[in-house]
């Protein structure tokens, strides 16, 4: 009997990454107010900011935390346009193991 379950394991791998690839897709739509709760959070607030950061996105500190650790100058439309097409990877490869659980 395996304790592990290979398969449980990977779709829980997608799952997150799939997380945190449609938030970063959504940066583009959210970055007026994610500008602005930087710009009002003063040094000492940090923590602060990561909970606004958090409700901006449906309350998931996940996401909170890996849109605050990388820089906002990052997105452009060739970064935007390889996480569209990994979300849409992913999404298959999910279909494909759900498929063969049932």
């Amino acid at each position: 009997m395996d304790l592990v379950d290979p398969a449980a394991d990977l779709r829980e791998r997608i799952t997150l990454r799939l997380r945190l690839l449609r938030a970063f897709a959504e940066l583009p739509q959210k970055m007026p107010a994610l500008l602005e709760i930087y710009r009002t959070a003063s040094a000492g607030d940090d923590e602060i900011s990561i909970h606004q950061v958090a409700e901006l996105f449906g309350g998931d500190m996940v996401v909170a935390q890996a849109i605050n650790n990388q820089p906002l100058g990052w997105v452009h439309p060739y970064r935007l346009q390889a996480i569209r097409e990994e979300i849409e990877s992913l999404e298959a490869q999910l279909d494909a193991l759900e498929g063969e659980r049932s």
